[in-house]
C-alpha cells in the first residue's frame, strides 16, 4: 500500500482540457512534491479522462464524478478520496505559483490545531490586466470576515485540514452559488485560519474562458447562505445589510427595480446608513420613468 502524501491536491474539472492541462502542470511544478493530484471530471461523457491518463506520474489520479454534478459536488468526491493529511483545491482554468504549496506547508506546520485552514493573495488576470487580491498577514478569527465578504478567500488558495471537513461538513451541494463563501463561514466558525499576503495563485478571470456567472444564479446563492445562517446575521445587523445592499444593486442591474429598492430599504432600516436609502430613492425615481422591471432570465 503507498505512503500517505501530505497533501492532496483537487482539481474539479468540465469540458475544459486544454485550460487542465495548463492547471495540472502548474501543480507538478511546485517546489513542494509530496502531494497527490486528484482530478475529478464532471463531465458525464468523461472528456478529462485522456488528458489525465496521458500524465506519466503517478502522483496524478482520474476520477469520474458519478453522482450529483457540479463543482461543489466534484470537490467533495475529490475530498473523500483524499488520502492526505491537509487538502488544497485548484480550479481547471486557474493556476498555482511554484513556491504555493511549500509556502503553505512551512508555515501550517508550526501553526497550532485550532488553526485550521490557510489562505493567500491571488493575481486575477483578466482582458483589463492584472488585480493583485490581498489577506490579512497572520493568524487570525477570520469569522466576520467571512460573513460580510464571499469572494475574500478564493478556493483556489485554500489550504486545509482534512479533519476539519470531518468536524464541519463538506462544500453544500445544493448552493447555485457562493459555496465556498458558506462552507468558510462554517470553518470560521470553529477555527482560526491562517492569512499569506503574497499572490501565490493566479486566477483566470478571463471572461471567454468563465463558465456560469449568471447573476440570478449569484443572487439565489446570497439569498441561501443568509437563509442557511440567518440566526448569526441577526446578531449581525451591519454584515446583513450590506448583503441586502448587494443584493439591491444586483437586482437593479437586472432592472428589478420594485425588488432592488426593497433590499436597499432593508439595508437603510437595520443601519440608518443614508447610503443605502439614496440608492432606494435612486431606483425609485428610475421606476418612475419606466424601469420599473424587465425580466432577463
Amino acid at each position: 500500500m503507498r505512503v500517505a502524501p501530505e497533501v492532496s491536491v483537487v482539481i474539479p474539472t468540465h469540458k475544459r482540457q486544454q485550460l487542465l492541462s495548463r492547471a495540472i502542470d502548474s501543480v507538478l511544478a511546485q517546489t513542494f512534491t509530496d502531494f497527490e493530484v486528484i482530478v475529478v471530471d464532471d463531465d458525464p461523457t468523461g472528456s478529462a479522462e485522456p488528458i489525465v491518463r496521458a500524465y506519466a506520474d503517478a502522483r496524478v489520479q482520474y476520477l469520474k464524478n458519478e453522482g450529483l454534478h457540479g463543482g461543489s459536488a466534484a470537490r467533495n468526491v475529490g475530498i473523500r478520496a483524499a488520502r492526505a493529511e491537509y487538502i488544497a483545491f485548484l480550479d481547471d482554468d486557474d493556476m498555482w505559483v511554484p513556491e504555493k504549496l511549500e509556502t503553505q506547508v512551512v508555515a501550517f506546520r508550526d501553526a497550532s490545531s485550532d488553526v485550521g485552514f490557510c489562505v493567500t493573495g491571488v493575481r486575477a488576470v483578466s482582458e483589463k490586466g492584472e488585480v493583485i487580491t490581498h489577506v490579512e498577514e497572520g493568524i487570525h478569527d477570520f469569522s466576520e470576515i467571512a460573513l460580510v465578504r464571499f469572494k475574500g478567500f478564493l478556493t483556489i488558495t485554500l489550504f486545509i485540514r482534512k479533519s476539519v471537513f470531518e468536524d464541519v461538513g463538506l462544500f453544500d451541494e445544493e448552493m447555485p452559488s457562493h459555496q465556498e463563501a458558506e462552507l468558510i463561514i462554517r470553518v470560521t466558525r470553529k477555527y482560526r485560519g491562517l492569512g499569506i499576503d503574497k499572490p501565490l495563485a493566479i486566477a483566470n478571470m478571463f471572461k471567454h474562458e468563465q463558465i456560469g456567472g449568471n447573476i440570478f444564479r449569484r443572487i439565489q446563492g446570497r439569498l441561501l447562505v443568509l437563509e442557511k445562517h440567518a440566526g448569526l446575521y441577526a446578531t449581525r445587523p451591519d454584515a446583513l445589510a450590506k448583503h441586502y445592499f448587494w443584493l439591491g444593486l444586483q437586482y437593479r442591474a437586472v432592472r428589478h427595480m420594485a425588488t432592488a429598492r426593497s433590499y436597499f430599504w432593508k439595508a437603510f432600516l437595520l443601519t440608518k446608513k443614508p447610503r443605502y436609502v439614496a440608492h432606494a430613492l435612486y431606483v425609485s425615481l428610475r421606476g418612475m420613468f419606466g424601469a420599473e422591471s424587465v425580466n432577463t432570465q
